[in-house]
C-alpha cells in the first residue's frame, strides 16, 4: 500500500495576516499499487487535458476554480481513502506547549494522524513532501520506527521524502488536506470541492471544537 501525508497551513499561533487559523495533516491511502499507478497516469493526462507541461505542479490553495474542479472530477473514480487531524492554533484550549508553533506543533498533529491510521497501516509505504526540514524528517522516522510500527515492521515498511512537484499523489494528497482544512475553517465555497472527496473519507478529526 501507499500513504501519501501532507499538511495545510503554517505554524504561525498568532491571529495576523496572512496566519491560517487551522494547521491540518492528512494522510491518503491507495490500499493497491496498480490503483495508485492508474490515478498517477490519470493526473498526468489531465496536465494535457488542460495544456500544461508536465511538470506543472497541482496546488489546491493556488490553483483556480476551473482547475480544481477539473483535478477532482479526473480522480474521483479512484479507489482512495483519507484520515485528517486539524486544530484551531487561535483557541484558548490550545495546549501551552503548542502555542509557540513551530514542529512542536507539526509532531503532535502528525502523531495523532498516524495513530489514528494504525488500523490501517499494513506494509506502508509512506510518503511525504520533501519541502519538510530534515530534522523533522529525522524525527518523524524516529516517531515511526518507536511508537507506531510492530516488532517486524510491518506497519510502514518504507519512508520516503519525495518533492511534491514531482510526484503526483502527494498533489492529490494536498488537494484532500486542502480541501479539508477550507471545510474546517468554514470557508466560502468549501461545500462543492468537498463532495467530490466525502465518499473517500475515514475520519476527520477537529481537535479542540
Amino acid at each position: 500500500m501507499i500513504v501519501l501525508l501532507d499538511e495545510s497551513g503554517n505554524f504561525d499561533t498568532t491571529p495576523s495576516r496572512g496566519a491560517s487559523k487551522y494547521f491540518a495533516v492528512g494522510l491518503t491511502f491507495f490500499f493497491d499499487n496498480p490503483t495508485a499507478e492508474a490515478c498517477d497516469a490519470r493526473i498526468d493526462l489531465l496536465r494535457e487535458e488542460l495544456g500544461y507541461s508536465h511538470d506543472f505542479e497541482f496546488h489546491f490553495t493556488e490553483n483556480s476554480h476551473r482547475v480544481r474542479l477539473a483535478f477532482l472530477e479526473a480522480v474521483k473514480s479512484f479507489d482512495f481513502q483519507y484520515i485528517a487531524v486539524g486544530i484551531n492554533k487561535f483557541s484558548e484550549k490550545l495546549p501551552s506547549n503548542l502555542k509557540h508553533g513551530n514542529t512542536e506543533l507539526y509532531k503532535y498533529i502528525c502523531g495523532i494522524a498516524l495513530t489514528s491510521s494504525l488500523p490501517y497501516l499494513d506494509s506502508a509505504k509512506l510518503i511525504i513532501d520533501k519541502s519538510g526540514s530534515k530534522a523533522f524528517q529525522t524525527s518523524l522516522r524516529k516517531y515511526i520506527r518507536e511508537e507506531l510500527n510492530d516488532k517486524s515492521g510491518e506497519r510502514i515498511k518504507k519512508f520516503k521524502p519525495q518533492e511534491s512537484c514531482k510526484n503526483n499523489l502527494l498533489q492529490l494528497a494536498d488537494y484532500c488536506i486542502g480541501i479539508l482544512a477550507r471545510k474546517m475553517s468554514n470557508k466560502k465555497g468549501w461545500e462543492k470541492y468537498y463532495s467530490f472527496i466525502s465518499p473517500k473519507e475515514i475520519s476527520v478529526i477537529d481537535l479542540l471544537k
